[in-house]
Formats: structure tokens, C-alpha cells, sequence
């Protein structure tokens, strides 16, 4: 029994929210650009919102949150190729600038462009450079977003022990995400064997997290699935 990967959770990466030019130094010939850019990003006007962007960007190509911006309105267009290229100038110029910002505040700026590389990655077929992606916004992010998204990548790519690490790093963050039980369940009932008892025995902890799916989405999508591993294990 396998679980793809679920679209509402490519979606958290796609439509990640993107401020680029909020808090930022501007001169006066960058401010009404930037500010216009935002708002056409926002009102999902995402031609008029790449143009502006590509103009902030020759007026400052050293400024990394023009670059993300250009990338977000390209991503959302469906420009694959240029909105990754975007994001790694975006990444190069955060990681040349460390003082721009504080660590803290780096490490998060550059998750959400790693967030949307992720997506970008999957569009575009490339599912090794969409882990790693995945990978390095989990780890600069330590989000639960992230976490339950890479415990569903690892899971698809047949990695059952990351993907339950990061289903219970999930579970640690936010434990209220049904889906996190539910991939963790399939995770431990895929190893479940029969002992020389000629019992099947499921690992600890593999009824407990179907159950506790169950609980927080008792009408949820995996219903059916999460029933059947249990009346799976209950027959044997």
C-alpha cells in the first residue's frame, strides 16, 4: 500500500508566501518598483509582477530578495527553468552576503527559496535535486511543513527509515497532522512479519499511529487504507 505524493502539500511549497523587498533598504529609484512588484505578486498578477521584478534586477542585481521575487512570479507562470535560475541567484547572493542579515533570519530566507526549489524540482521531473531541496528546507527551517512533506518524499522513493524519522519529527513539531500517522503506520505495517509463532507482528507503535489518523480524521481521505492495515493486522 503506497502513498503518493499528496498535491495539497506541493502546493505549501508552490505557493509559499514571498515578501521580496519588505524590510529592505531601498533607493528612491527601487522603492515604487518593488512595492508595485510585490502587489502584482500578491493580487496574482504574476506577468506584470516577473516584468517589474526583471527591472528591479537590472537596477540591482546584487539585491537577493529581487531575485527571489523574479523567482516566485516565474514559478507561479510555470517558467520552470528561469524561476530555478532566479532562486540559485537568490541563494548565491544570501550565501555572499552573510552580514546582510542575521544568521537566524538567513537560514529562514533561504528555506523558503529552498522550499520553492522543491517544487521547481518535481515539475521539472528531477526528483534526486527535489530531495535535496526538500532536505536542506527541513533542515534550515525545522518547520513541520517540511518535515511531514519529506516523510512523504523519502516514503515515495522507498526510503522507509527516513521517512519514519521525519514522520516523528513531524509528529514532535505539530502532532495534530493526521497524515503523518498515516504514512508512519504504512511505514511500520510494511515491515511487519510473521514470527515463529506464526503470528504477524507489526513493529511498536504501528497500531497506534493508524488509530490516532483515525482519531484526528475519522472521515479523512486514507480512511479506507488506514481500516484495512488494521483489520489487516487484527487477522493474522
Amino acid at each position: 500500500m503506497r502513498l503518493r505524493l499528496v498535491p495539497g502539500l506541493l502546493a505549501l511549497a508552490v505557493l509559499a508566501p514571498c515578501v521580496a523587498g519588505a524590510g529592505l533598504a531601498q533607493t528612491s529609484s527601487t522603492t515604487t518598483l518593488s512595492q508595485s512588484a510585490q502587489q502584482a505578486l500578491q493580487a496574482g498578477q504574476y506577468d506584470t509582477a516577473a516584468s517589474l521584478y526583471r527591472q528591479l534586477v537590472q537596477l540591482d542585481p546584487k539585491q537577493w530578495r529581487f531575485q527571489r521575487g523574479l523567482g516566485d512570479a516565474l514559478l507561479r507562470l510555470g517558467q520552470y527553468d528561469a524561476a530555478l535560475a532566479a532562486d540559485d541567484a537568490a541563494l548565491g547572493l544570501l550565501q555572499s552576503a552573510p552580514g546582510a542579515l542575521d544568521p537566524q533570519q538567513r537560514d529562514l530566507e533561504m528555506a523558503t527559496i529552498y522550499r520553492s526549489e522543491l517544487s521547481v524540482y518535481f515539475k521539472l521531473k528531477r526528483p534526486a535535486d527535489a530531495k535535496a531541496a526538500g532536505e536542506r528546507w527541513a533542515a534550515l527551517s525545522q518547520s513541520a511543513d517540511a518535515y511531514l512533506t519529506m516523510c512523504i518524499v523519502y516514503y515515495n522513493n522507498g526510503e522507509m527509515e527516513p521517512s519514519l524519522r521525519a514522520c516523528d519529527r513531524e509528529i514532535a513539531l505539530d502532532p495534530t497532522r493526521a497524515d503523518a500517522y498515516f504514512i508512519k503506520g504504512s511505514v511500520l505495517v510494511a515491515s511487519a512479519a510473521v514470527g515463529a509463532d506464526g503470528k504477524l507482528h507489526a513493529p511498536a507503535g504501528a497500531v497506534e499511529a493508524l488509530r490516532k489518523y483515525l482519531e484526528l480524521a475519522p472521515s479523512g481521505t486514507h480512511r479506507g487504507d488506514v481500516q484495512q492495515m488494521l483489520d489487516y493486522l487484527g487477522s493474522h
